[in-house]
């Protein structure tokens, strides 16, 4: 997520550290990095909330509910771009989708942590 966090926060801040003075670019580095840190943090903290999230939703039923036709290397490549797509969606809508699910479940005094609810 580190490294997904900074390509996008470098897609945010880059135009506005090109045209600008000193003081500007400095700014914008010291809020990029201080962003990233963050939302790399959150995102560590609510990953499982967010996974659970990600395991309930409809794009994850549907993606771990694919069936997968082809030649063999090319199912087992399939079934691993779909497991690391996941986790991608998981992670990068951790700091929204985590907390959301924190809340939804304290609401219904639901506890997660199971094998189950990550299989």
């Amino acid at each position: 997520m580190w490294t997904i966090y900074g390509m996008i926060l470098l897609a945010i801040f880059y135009p506005g550290m090109q045209s600008g003075i000193g003081v500007t670019v400095s700014l914008l580095g010291v809020t990029m990095s201080v962003l990233h840190i963050v939302l790399t943090a959150i995102s560590a903290y609510f990953y499982p909330f967010s996974l659970y999230w990600y395991r309930e939703s409809l794009i994850g039923r549907i993606l771990n509910g694919m069936w997968y036709f082809g030649g063999f290397w090319a199912v087992i490549g399939k079934i691993i771009v779909t497991l690391i797509g996941g986790i991608l969606i998981a992670g990068l809508l951790a700091p929204i989708a985590g907390p959301i699910t924190l809340r939804r479940c304290r609401r219904k005094n639901i506890i997660i942590g199971d094998a189950k609810d990550f299989e």
